[in-house]
């Protein structure tokens, strides 16, 4: 990415901003001095704010030292195969013997930010042949729910992506059919195991972009069509074989869809991290752009883009929110459909009071972002140096442990910026202690992770803590028997029934309030700022 800005500081012309003359190494240095401001509150962050995140580094971490660790290899088992979710497990699991866990996954999340990043830009410099100050205005777009949500495989994916589709259309013209086939099937095999997700937005990508070049030119003969559409197919063939024979593409999982509100809340995502305040700000700081661009024409779109934009615009609002099994599917293609919309255009300064402000308003947002952002890792860095500390000190390796919460949405004294990321610290624990959690990502079809038998009835794939109603029912023994071993609609394990008897500590996110929430099952060991560790009498 240096090196491509760097190419650009040598052939760019002047660009005037209010009579001060930017040359090509002064845009250079902008960008870069810009990027690294934003990435730096994932630089400094012991422990990246992210959902999913201590889940996903909790199952590199057991994948890495299975061999050599008896106790997670009593609880755990590895399930590598045919899965199209490998970007985080390929690339990590190899480096965890050599490189510190926590500082492994740090730098991965920073990766994944800097392709999603250097991707925009490329695909900008490739569609354009320069680069102004525009693309900076993707910076506003780092910072998204899929980033806030964890889904690191498929961001890491949207960044790949980003590079093959500017690397299509730049040896669209220029490769002969043959090494073009033999190259893209590779980059399409990578993209399918870093994540199927990614390998469909390339693919409507394009079909968008030759569509638009078909219609381009409708003067020509049909066979020339048809020979076009055959070279860009070829490409996904072998991809397809990988999916029909993968054992998520036996998944036959209907799609889910939400109503209206809910596609405006995934369009919304595509700015929105933690802090709802300054993401909706920023949300309508991108119509009022996109409004008043159109209106001054300010934007010249790249006419060969029309096409993919569209395509991709109508996967954006046509796309449910449950897909193959994966959730939160229709907030995906927001921001990968800002990059490119970004990358797609060139802004020029025609009415300079609106440039002049948007400059303006857009640098302020993302300064109250990023503030937000760094305040909100230094709170979240002290709370799991909290929590392990104190599991370390009264939890020993090996022991299984539940997990419960009691954060009630209404409550005026809880951070609505903490609202989901509770779900997956207790990971961190299983990481220090060899422990057994209910709820890692062992789902057979989808991680290359799963559970040995003694633990099948205790681990459900995708769950997060449960409500402490949950432990009163399963502290009965008649509902316990009912719904042992059952599964709910969506194939996950009633994991807490019978817990008294399976399971050796409780952790609970009770935000300091420490009321023993079953005293007959359970004795306190340990009390911390936002949660308490209870050890559970087995047997009553």
């Amino acid at each position: 990415m240096t090196a491509m800005i760097a190419r650009t500081a040598a052939t760019n012309p002047v660009f005037v901003l209010k009579g001060v003359s930017l040359r090509g190494w002064h845009i250079a240095a902008i960008h870069i001095v810009l990027i690294a401001v934003v990435l730096a509150p994932m630089v400094i962050a012991e422990y990246p704010p992210l959902v999913d995140y201590p889940n996903h580094l909790a199952r590199i971490h057991i994948l890495s030292v299975l061999g050599d660790d008896p106790i997670l290899r009593g609880i755990y088992a590895a399930n590598w195969s045919l899965v199209p979710n490998l970007a985080m497990d390929g690339m990590l699991v190899p480096l965890a013997k050599l490189v510190p866990i926590h500082l492994l996954g740090r730098a991965f999340v920073i990766l994944t930010m800097a392709m999603f990043i250097g991707g925009t830009y490329t695909l900008h410099r490739v569609i354009q042949g320069r680069t102004g100050l525009w693309p900076a205005v993707m910076l506003l777009f780092v910072y998204n729910k899929v980033l806030a949500w964890g889904f690191l495989n498929f961001l890491f994916g949207a960044g790949l992506y980003l590079f093959a589709f500017a690397g299509w259309i730049w040896v669209r013209e220029r490769w002969r059919w043959g090494p073009r086939i033999a190259v893209f099937s590779g980059v399409a095999v990578a993209l399918f195991f870093t994540h199927m997700f990614a390998l469909g937005i390339y693919a409507l990508s394009i079909g968008g972009y030759e569509l638009g070049r078909s219609l381009a030119r409708r003067e020509r003969p049909w066979r020339d069509h048809l020979a076009d559409w055959s070279q860009s197919g070829a490409q996904f063939v072998l991809p397809t074989a990988l999916w029909v024979f993968s054992a998520t593409g036996s998944d036959g999982s209907l799609a889910i869809f939400g109503g209206v509100w809910s596609k405006v809340i995934a369009v919304a995502s595509m700015s929105i991290f933690h802090d709802i305040g300054v993401g909706v700000m920023s949300f309508f700081f991108v119509l009022v752009l996109v409004i008043g661009g159109v209106l001054t024409r300010s934007f010249r779109l790249q006419p060969t883009m029309t096409m993919p934009l569209i395509v991709l615009g109508i996967a954006t609002l046509a796309m449910p929110v449950w897909l193959f099994g994966s959730w939160a599917v229709d907030i995906r293609l927001p921001p990968v459909l800002a990059a490119v919309a970004v990358a797609s255009v060139r802004f020029e300064r025609r009415r300079r009071l609106f440039a002049d402000v948007m400059l303006m308003l857009g640098s302020t947002l993302l300064v109250m972002k990023l503030y937000s952002i760094a305040g909100m890792v230094q709170r979240h860095d002290r709370q799991i140096d909290e929590l392990r500390a104190a599991v370390a000190a009264t939890i020993p390796k090996g022991a299984a442990l539940l997990n419960a919460a009691d954060f009630p949405i209404k409550d005026p004294d809880f951070r609505l910026e903490f609202s989901q990321i509770y779900y997956h610290p207790a990971a961190y624990t299983v990481i220090d202690r060899s422990l057994f959690l209910s709820f890692l990502f062992t789902d057979r079809e989808k991680q290359p992770l799963t559970v040995t038998p003694r633990y099948r009835f205790m681990d459900t794939p995708f769950a997060h803590p449960m409500p402490l109603l949950h432990l009163r029912r399963g502290a009965d023994p008649a509902w316990s028997d009912r719904m042992f071993a059952r599964r709910d609609e969506r194939g996950r394990v009633y994991y807490w029934a019978h817990w008294p008897k399976l399971f050796d500590y409780l952790l609970v996110f009770d935000r300091g309030k420490h009321v023993n929430p079953m005293p007959r099952h359970l004795t306190a060991v340990r009390k911390g700022s936002y949660f308490a560790i209870y050890k559970i009498t087995r047997g009553k």
